[in-house]
C-alpha cells in the first residue's frame, strides 16, 4: 500500500462515520469551515481568497474518496467496485492537486503584485492571462489523471493476464504429468 492509502486508513478510523458522511475530514473542524493551516488568514488578493475554499473543498473530497476506498477494502470485496472507488479517489486527488496549483499560482501573483497602486495596461493583461491559465492547469491535470487511470487499467489487465497464464501453465503441467510418457519405446 502506498503511504497515502495508509494515511487514509488511519483517517477512516479516527473520524466518526457520521462526520465523514457529511464530508468532515477533521473531527475538530466542523463541516463548512475552512481550517487548513493558516489558509483562512493567508494574505492574498480577491482571487486568492476566493479560491481558498475551493481548494479546501477539493482536498476534503479527495480525502473522503480515499476513506471510502479504504473502508471498502475487505476480504471478498467486489473488485469492480474497488476499481471504481480507486479511480474516483485518484480523480479527486488530481482535482485537489489542480486546485492547489491554482491557489499557489494566485499566491505567487499576489506577492509579485501586492502594491495595488501600481497599475498598467500590460500588467492588467498579464493578470487576465493568469485567469486563463487556471482553466489550462485544470485541463492538464484532468488529462494527466486520465492517462494515469488508463495506465492503472493497463497494469491491472497485465496482472490479470499474467495470473491467467500462470494458472493455465500450471494446469497444463499437471495434465502433462498425468499422461503416460509417449516418448519412451
Amino acid at each position: 500500500m502506498t503511504a497515502w492509502l495508509v494515511a487514509m486508513l488511519v483517517l477512516a478510523v479516527t473520524v466518526p462515520p457520521e462526520a465523514r458522511a457529511q464530508g468532515a475530514v477533521n473531527p475538530k473542524c466542523p463541516v463548512g469551515t475552512v481550517k487548513i493551516g493558516e489558509l483562512e488568514t493567508q494574505k492574498g488578493d480577491a482571487r486568492t481568497k476566493a479560491h481558498a475554499p475551493q481548494w479546501v473543498a477539493a482536498r476534503r473530497q479527495a480525502s473522503l474518496a480515499w476513506a471510502q476506498l479504504a473502508e471498502a477494502i475487505v476480504p471478498g470485496a467486489d473488485e469492480d467496485r474497488l476499481v471504481g472507488l480507486e479511480d474516483k479517489a485518484y480523480a479527486s486527488d488530481a482535482e485537489a492537486r489542480a486546485a492547489a496549483a491554482i491557489w499557489t499560482l494566485y499566491v505567487e501573483v499576489y506577492y509579485r503584485t501586492a502594491n495595488s497602486k501600481v497599475q498598467s495596461p500590460e500588467l492588467t493583461a498579464k493578470l487576465q492571462t493568469v485567469d486563463r491559465w487556471r482553466e489550462s492547469i485544470q485541463a492538464i491535470r484532468r488529462d494527466r489523471a486520465e492517462v494515469e487511470r488508463r495506465q492503472r487499467e493497463w497494469d491491472r489487465t497485465r496482472e490479470r493476464l499474467n495470473r491467467e497464464i500462470a494458472e493455465a501453465y500450471e494446469q497444463a503441467w499437471k495434465d502433462a504429468a498425468r499422461r503416460p510418457d509417449r516418448t519412451k519405446k
